[in-house]
């Protein structure tokens, strides 16, 4: 009778341990560059400020049909438009780019002021457009530089670097 009961649980385990088929979802079969974007989609908020100072910072990356729009508000401002990634193979990282979103300051590169060959009385071109590295759920923006090279992204923020967290 001990012999039978051993033979009976033992069958129950290999049964139940058995390879069973798997369905296949359309989740399985997905490029991985689409996985790579889809996990951009959500909110990132600001999760560092300055000495007590406090802003808060939103970007929504959005699907647009053909790639990816952008919301970004601040307490001062909100702004849309097209995002775009981008990979750097040699440091394996990745970026996104805000489009269209004037600086608030540019002074331009100083550095070598000596060799410009631009006339002096000539504004720096202003530049458009707010890049940031992604780093699993985060993304960094450097948001002003120094003496040599004086920006300032987005003024309201007075992080140097502002650091968003998905939630």
């Amino acid at each position: 009778m001990k012999n039978i009961l051993y033979i009976f649980i033992i069958a129950f385990i290999m049964t139940s341990c058995a390879d069973k088929p798997k369905s296949v979802t359309a989740h399985s079969v997905q490029n991985p560059e689409t996985e790579k974007e889809d996990k951009l989609i959500g909110s990132y908020i600001t999760a560092n400020t300055d000495a007590g100072a406090h802003c808060l910072l939103k970007i929504m990356p959005l699907p647009n049909g053909t790639g990816y729009a952008y919301r970004l508000t601040t307490d001062e401002r909100m702004e849309e438009g097209k995002l775009t990634q981008s990979h750097d193979a040699t440091t394996n990282q990745d970026f996104i780019m805000l489009e269209g979103i004037h600086w608030d300051e540019y002074d331009g590169d100083i550095s070598d002021d000596e060799n410009d060959e631009a006339p002096k009385n000539t504004p720096p071109e202003e530049p458009v457009g707010i890049g940031g590295l992604i780093t699993g759920d985060t993304i960094t923006i450097q948001n002003y530089g120094n003496a040599m090279n004086s920006y300032t992204k987005l003024a309201e923020v007075s992080d140097k670097y502002i650091i968003l967290i998905k939630q």
